[in-house]
């Protein structure tokens, strides 16, 4: 047996757990935007717990963009999908289990479909043997991961995200990476269930013919590739969704 089967144990703060069951009833709908909480000692009372870890809990809360506090008129429920962050988002795949719901799925493939393609475009034209060869080298990896047995299906993901990540590093913008790697964990959970649905040998096929792409220079085949791979896969995803056989 591997080490590497076990993973760590962590067991939340009650802060960790103060700020999941607060963003967990907001998102609910359970905390409707414009709503009043009670003053952090009503809180406090109520919940067990200290006023100051309420206190903390509230201000990354309000972070997070889930509540606004006025010093002299209280706390209040936001609407998050106005004043939220990558913190919020991470905060909501948290609280539903690593699933982000359809629409959110839908929304953050389109927003990373806005950032590939271009990149997708930028390194065609001006990659050289070496950005390619880095790209074979991911390959290699994703299809080592897929061998391997016990079968870790979360490292097969993640290298399916760093073989995306390495093509866009490459593309010579030196912000699309930025923005990429704050999405990693968000994206991760995405090219978990991408592996489900396609399996790992079509898995492997996908990153062979992005890799074939770039060596032709075809960055419009690369982008058209993507974009129909993207759309098959939330047509997948919506239908087992919609059947709650898993996900």
């Amino acid at each position: 047996m591997e080490l590497s089967t076990f993973q760590p144990i962590t067991i939340p703060t009650i802060r960790e757990q103060f700020i999941e069951q607060v963003a967990n009833s907001i998102l609910s709908g359970a905390l409707a935007p414009g709503e009043k909480l009670p003053t952090e000692r009503e809180i406090a009372e109520q919940m067990g717990i200290s006023k100051g870890i309420v206190h903390l809990g509230l201000k990354d809360l309000e972070r997070m963009g889930f509540v606004t506090t006025n010093p002299r008129h209280g706390t209040y429920i936001s609407d998050y999908s106005r004043n939220g962050t990558i913190e919020t988002l991470e905060q909501m795949l948290k609280c539903s289990g690593g699933q982000l719901d359809v629409k959110n799925t839908e929304s953050l493939l389109e927003f990373r479909l806005a950032i590939e393609l271009p990149a997708f475009q930028m390194f065609a034209e001006r990659h050289d043997d070496d950005d390619l060869e880095a790209l074979w080298q991911h390959v290699d990896r994703v299809r080592q991961c897929a061998e391997k047995e016990p079968f870790q299906l979360e490292d097969m993901a993640r290298e399916m995200f760093l073989y995306h990540f390495e093509l866009i590093y490459r593309s010579g913008n030196t912000i699309l990476p930025l923005v990429l790697n704050a999405f990693q964990q968000l994206s991760i959970p995405i090219w978990v269930n991408v592996i489900r649905i396609y399996g790992k040998e079509k898995s492997v096929e996908h990153v062979e013919a992005f890799t074939r792409f770039m060596e032709a220079r075809d960055g419009d085949g690369a982008s058209r590739y993507l974009s129909d791979a993207t759309g098959n896969y939330m047509t997948h995803y919506k239908e087992l969704r919609s059947s709650k056989l898993y996900l």
